[in-house]
């Protein structure tokens, strides 16, 4: 009961002077999957659109292959809803078709055999598809970048899609972690990189080899839970009685993660604020909290400019969105500072000489 009680007077005055946003900086809109609002997800034509959008981050998630190669992909595996299978990479590969399989079971030319540039999503219906877009390795992706952003301005925000709750799924977090940093160095994009995860192994041996790469705490109410196997070894509740929100926060804290990246609402919230079926997940006290242990906050998804002005006015850092495009409109209407728009045909020219087809 006293440690409880304790536990509640910290979060208390934590919450009662919160560090402020930095205005001085531009208001970190992240293109989530490139912003797949717009287009085919996790695809050099989504970054595209997303640089051209004014988005300050790409963020972008990426696999490992069964040959050790870094791909720019979200799922654990290849859905048929979003890749299409062309031919076997030999006419007898027992492993074809390559759709339903776990990109850790694929090698990278089997990898570059899927077209995932063909199909529109039913949830983005205005997405622009460009039939026949191989995947991109993670060097491909920096390569593209470096074609139009010569002057290295806009950053990146990089998700190890690890899952430490099945066995096998994917690589093991060491390995994620250490092709990350050979592309960071490679690019030399350090000052630009955050590491994201869900899988806090990732953060927590990122801080042990290469403290300077700046970390990201991600969680939601599905993984904030006893027993949990996403914290890195860390529980919930060993935090005390508070919420798993604000658990997170103090978790994340204790690896030492710069940035606190909380869902914007439960799994089973319903997308409207305001409505009785709208559940959040992030908070006014979850911000305050974060800000006074020294982490910047940035939700995912947040995809209703509704919600965008609420977490403004609760002092967040930036937000993970869909739909990068309205929510950099929206910056510029309430005068609110974003970052360079890139120059439209440059970075479509760049697209042309880079974007693979099958």
């Amino acid at each position: 009961m006293f440690n409880t009680l304790l536990l509640s007077l910290l979060v208390y005055q934590a919450t009662a002077n919160p560090i402020p946003r930095d205005n001085d900086k531009p208001f970190d809109i992240q293109a989530h999957r490139g912003g797949r609002g717009s287009t085919v997800e996790n695809t050099l034509p989504s970054f595209a659109y997303g640089a051209v959008s004014g988005a300050n981050t790409l963020e972008l998630d990426f696999g490992v292959t069964k040959d050790g190669v870094a791909v720019v992909w979200h799922d654990e595996a290849f859905l048929p809803s979003k890749c299409k299978d062309t031919n076997p990479v030999t006419p007898d590969d027992p492993v074809f078709p390559y759709n339903d399989k776990h990109v850790a079971n694929l090698t990278l030319a089997q990898v570059k055999k899927l077209d995932c540039g063909s199909l529109r999503q039913d949830d983005y219906p205005v997405q622009e598809i460009y039939p026949g877009t191989k995947l991109a390795t993670l060097d491909e992706f920096f390569e593209f970048v470096n074609c139009f952003d010569t002057d290295g301005e806009i950053n990146f925000d990089i998700e190890t899609k690890v899952n430490p709750a099945v066995t096998n799924s994917t690589r093991d977090p060491k390995i994620f972690v250490d092709l990350l940093i050979e592309s960071i160095d490679k690019y030399d994009v350090m000052d630009r990189t955050t590491l994201q995860s869900f899988d806090w192994r990732s953060l927590k041996y990122s801080k042990e080899i290469r403290p300077e790469l700046v970390t990201s705490a991600l969680y939601d109410d599905t993984t904030a839970i006893k027993n949990t196997d996403w914290f890195g070894g860390l529980k919930i509740e060993d935090y005390g009685d508070v919420s798993p929100a604000v658990a997170g926060v103090l978790a994340a804290n204790d690896i030492d993660a710069d940035i606190l990246s909380p869902a914007e609402i439960e799994s089973t919230s319903g997308k409207t604020l305001g409505t009785d079926k709208y559940k959040p997940f992030v908070t006014q006290e979850v911000v305050n909290l974060a800000h006074d242990k020294g982490m910047q906050v940035k939700p995912w998804t947040v995809d209703t400019l509704n919600v965008v002005d609420e977490h403004y006015k609760w002092g967040v850092d930036g937000v993970i969105t869909d739909f990068p495009h309205e929510t950099v409109r929206w910056a510029d209407l309430n005068k609110i500072k974003t970052a360079k728009k890139f120059d439209e045909d440059k970075v479509m020219t760049c697209l042309a000489k880079h974007n693979q087809l099958v």
